[in-house]
């Protein structure tokens, strides 16, 4: 792998700045979370995988090996990281538990918070959490972990 992926860092279009969150959450974000799920509440999906509906998941970041370290890459004009909603409830079926990440709570600095647009079928604005350069996995998750103590429990369904 070339040392150039590992110092990319996220690029803002000017005509796009206004969908880049640097300092604050800009509203309130809810993340769905199965009630048996024994991940971490932001955690990203690392590996793709099929689903029981014989699709295939595709993973929320890009991770690669350098020198028996595991990176996020980043992809400086489009990125990728840990989906939330700016509603709750999104989710169909039974057994999700909804987080809601406050607005105005303090995104941690090397996390960015990107509105990347309406998702119809889900009635709600998708944002994604990203890291704005590439790092160790390990750093990534301890951000997440460290925004996720800032999210409140509202139920499930």
């Amino acid at each position: 792998m070339s040392e150039s992926k590992l110092d990319r860092t996220i690029l803002v279009p000017k005509d796009q700045v206004d969908r880049f969150f640097f300092g604050e959450i800009p509203t309130n974000l809810w993340r769905a979370l199965r009630s048996d799920s024994p991940l971490p509440l932001l955690a990203p999906v690392e590996k793709g995988y099929m689903m029981d509906n014989r699709q295939f998941r595709r993973p929320d970041i890009t991770v690669e090996t350098v020198e028996n370290k595991e990176w996020v890459i980043i992809h400086p004009t489009k990125p990728e990281g840990t989906s939330t909603f700016d509603r709750s409830q999104t989710f169909k079926g039974k057994r999700w538990d909804y987080y809601r990440l406050p607005e105005g709570t303090k995104i941690p600095d090397g996390l960015v918070i990107v509105k990347d647009g309406y998702n119809e079928s889900f009635e709600a604005t998708h944002y994604t959490i990203a890291p704005v350069r590439s790092m160790l996995l390990s750093t990534y998750k301890r951000l997440l972990a460290d925004l996720a103590q800032s999210a409140i429990k509202e139920g499930n369904l």
